[in-house]
């Protein structure tokens, strides 16, 4: 990171090792100390995003990551369904303990090799962000094969956000899946941090829900 950008970097590192909605959403913060520390990022990705030049090469490297960000959309898709089928199979049998569920996927994304070169210990080490991921899958069931279609219609639009407000943009052309367009719409990463992805972590996790109702019988009394 650039020297005049000193003051960016704790929360850059900050929250990328607590995770960018833990570090945002800190219970022992008052929400305008959170909004606060939101801005800083944005305001970090405002100026990195006016220095940004778009190359050939960073054009390129673009599309390739939205082909790799594309194709984890439909493996999460397959995934999260099959999972989703699974449980429900589960709360249909004779004496299951389910009572409800929900289905969480985290994104990570990582840069090693670009922070172990700038010697940030904190960022090479733990993926430098991370999201919720929420999916508006239909659930497998009565009318899941029309639902899914409309989901797949949705998510496979182009998002490129950036076409519709510079027709004349560098990367105007290209057609963004959901995924990258969340990227660079929904949260404070600049160019860079995008352009210079690595990889990508996915961690799907279950949320379990048991209810048993408390019944009581007759009760005899002795006197």
């Amino acid at each position: 990171m650039k020297k005049n950008y000193k003051k960016f970097d704790e929360a850059w590192k900050n929250q990328a090792f607590e995770g960018y909605h833990s570090w945002k959403y800190s219970e022992i913060l008052s929400i305008k100390d959170q909004d606060a520390r939101e801005n800083l990022l944005y305001e970090r990705k405002r100026r990195l995003n006016k220095e940004w030049q778009w190359i050939p090469n960073r054009i390129k490297r673009l599309e390739l990551l939205n082909q790799y960000l594309r194709k984890i959309e439909d493996e999460v898709d397959q995934y999260h369904i099959q999972l989703e089928k699974k449980i429900l199979r589960e709360i249909k049998r004779k004496n299951n303990l389910i009572t409800d569920y929900n289905i969480f996927i985290e994104v990570g994304l990582w840069s090693q090799k670009k922070y172990k070169k700038l010697r940030i210990q904190e960022l090479y080490e733990n993926a430098f962000f991370t999201f919720q991921y929420s999916r508006l899958i239909p659930t497998p069931g009565v009318g899941f094969r029309k639902a899914y279609k409309e989901h797949l219609d949705f998510r496979n639009s182009n998002w490129n956000e950036v076409a519709i407000q510079d027709p004349k943009h560098p990367i105007s052309l290209q057609y963004h899946c959901h995924l990258l367009y969340r990227l660079y719409n929904n949260y404070p990463l600049a160019w860079s941090d995008i352009v210079e992805i690595e990889s990508v972590w996915i961690d799907v996790k279950v949320d379990y829900q048991f209810e048993r109702e408390f019944r009581i019988g007759k009760i005899k009394i002795q006197s």
